[in-house]
């Protein structure tokens, strides 16, 4: 008899480790969920600023004659497009 309880107490124990651990699973899973959201977040953010200053530099490039000139904006556009770039390649 006594052996059966040792049985049960032993059961139970495992019953209750593998419940711990299925929440932390879930947690995990819930976690990674949220990090997933906020690194897509992050990707949208990137390609939009990449978007904007990529369009910015297409109009000034359709610039001709009297317009065209290089000014300190351009070399900004150019910068900042090299740094988008570069975050993009990191990821």
């Amino acid at each position: 008899m006594n052996l059966f309880f040792d049985r049960i107490t032993e059961v139970t124990r495992w019953r209750d480790i593998l419940l711990d651990c299925e929440s932390d699973v879930k947690k995990e899973i819930a976690d990674l969920k949220h990090e997933k959201e906020l690194t897509e977040a992050e990707i949208e953010y990137l390609n939009l600023s990449f978007t904007v200053v990529s369009e910015c530099l297409t109009q000034r490039d359709k610039r001709g004659g009297s317009d065209l000139c290089r000014d300190p904006a351009e070399e900004e556009l150019k910068r900042v497009i090299n740094i988008c770039k570069f975050n993009m390649n990191q990821e």
